[in-house]
């Protein structure tokens, strides 16, 4: 690169600095905390209405599985990607896991769109935002437990949590990875590979 390039280039990010133009990945402070949470409140809430138009852009290309016009396609072809639906009363059986203290994971939910045994979901509320190390195929980046109740028809309101790790890209935090059934905060770090 050539002085003249060099010096028009070098103009041009101080000009979009002082404008306040930014890539959306930390605030002028540095300090990304309440960008992450913004997006995690977001996904997490439109992924629990399955409003995937509005989650499937805030996922990482690695979670999507491509772009987002292939999550977006993957759910309408797959309408059990419905967060929080009624259980099949035909689902197979699957293997019980376990966590290491015995207790055992609950299996997952299908969908069912409408009816009687429509759940109502709260809104998601979200624990402190932590900085988590790359693990496996996740970059480093941020974490942050979604806690939100569950309400079906007639029954007792019932409690889900979820790790998300957020990591910078495509100019702002995206959801790189979700781990469910999260008894609370003090796992984390664990359960997201840090």
């Amino acid at each position: 690169m050539n002085r003249r390039a060099l010096a028009a280039t070098l103009a041009a990010a101080a000009v979009l600095t002082a404008a306040g133009c930014s890539s959306g990945a930390a605030k002028k402070t540095g300090d990304p905390t309440e960008d992450v949470r913004a997006t995690a409140k977001r996904y997490q809430d439109a992924a629990n209405k399955g409003d995937w138009p509005t989650a499937c852009p805030l996922m990482s290309a690695r979670l999507r599985g491509g772009d987002v016009q292939h999550c977006l396609d993957d759910h309408a072809a797959n309408p059990a990607s419905v967060e929080h639906a009624s259980p099949s009363p035909t689902a197979s059986p699957s293997p019980v896991a376990t966590y290491a203290d015995g207790s055992t994971v609950p299996p997952p939910a299908t969908a069912k769109a409408t009816g009687p045994d429509y759940a109502d979901t709260s809104p998601v509320t979200l624990g402190d935002v932590i900085q988590v190390p790359a693990a496996g195929a996740h970059p480093a980046g941020y974490g942050v437990l979604a806690t939100w109740s569950v309400t079906w028809p007639g029954k007792t309101p019932e409690t889900d949590r979820r790790a998300l790790r957020l990591v910078a890209e495509e100019g702002g935090w995206r959801v790189d990875q979700h781990e469910d059934n999260i008894k609370g905060a003090g796992e984390l770090r664990t359960v997201l590979g840090g």
